[in-house]
């Protein structure tokens, strides 16, 4: 169950994720649009989660649903409930390596050089909010690329963006 329904600031230690969409399905789920420019990969290994105007609460489950992400909260166990959370905030604690991703604002990467193997094969023309994760815009020689910045093959520097063991073709143009 919620631990406070009247809790509108999160625990200390706790910090944004994203916004709470529409309902899911029958059984409570919550479409996830994820703001945090680290991604979804803030939910790996999460147990409680808080949301103002429901409280602390355990997650269920996370799914995805073709590009997005559904979330199960304990305590919204129908349509109804998941549909009282829809456009609030879904707060996660915060983990120790944290802080070093947060040192790296999110738009100071627009501008940076896009590196493979040490090799510069763009830069960063933006930086999109896409529906789960953020998106940076690389512009190269042959056009305009699409990197899911919350990829595992994706190092952020504060000189650069390394792409490491990328997929093959990700840098064609979109």
């Amino acid at each position: 169950m919620p631990g406070d329904p009247t809790a509108t600031t999160p625990p200390p230690g706790y910090r944004s994720l994203g916004r709470l969409g529409r309902a899911f399905q029958l059984e409570g789920g919550v479409r996830l649009v994820v703001t945090d420019p680290r991604g979804s990969a803030a939910l790996d290994r999460v147990e409680r989660v808080f949301v103002p105007g429901f409280g602390s609460a355990d997650l269920r489950r996370v799914r995805s649903h073709g590009s997005e992400l559904v979330v199960y909260l304990e305590g919204v166990r129908d349509r109804d409930a998941a549909t009282a959370l829809t456009g609030r905030e879904l707060f996660v604690p915060a983990r120790p390596d944290d802080a070093e991703a947060d040192a790296t604002d999110v738009q100071a990467l627009v501008g940076l050089p896009v590196a493979v193997a040490g090799t510069t094969v763009g830069h960063v023309r933006e930086v999109r909010f896409a529906a789960v994760n953020p998106v940076l815009v690389v512009a190269t020689a042959r056009g305009e690329a699409l990197v899911p910045l919350a990829a595992p093959y994706v190092r952020l520097a504060p000189e650069r963006v390394e792409l490491i063991d990328a997929p093959e073709g990700l840098l064609e143009p979109a």
